[in-house]
């Protein structure tokens, strides 16, 4: 759903891995989205 609306807002972005969505904000920085569950990344336990 967020990429959808992403490509509506024509918000350029690039999708890495399947559960990472990078953007850049208004200044130039670059964000990720991760659609991991809580408590993991990449498919490890971080905590």
């Amino acid at each position: 759903r967020l990429r959808g609306k992403l490509e509506m807002a024509g918000v350029p972005h690039q999708i890495e891995s399947g559960a990472s969505i990078y953007f850049k904000d208004p200044d130039g920085a670059r964000l990720e989205l991760l659609a991991d569950h809580l408590g993991e990344m990449y498919g490890a336990r971080v905590l």
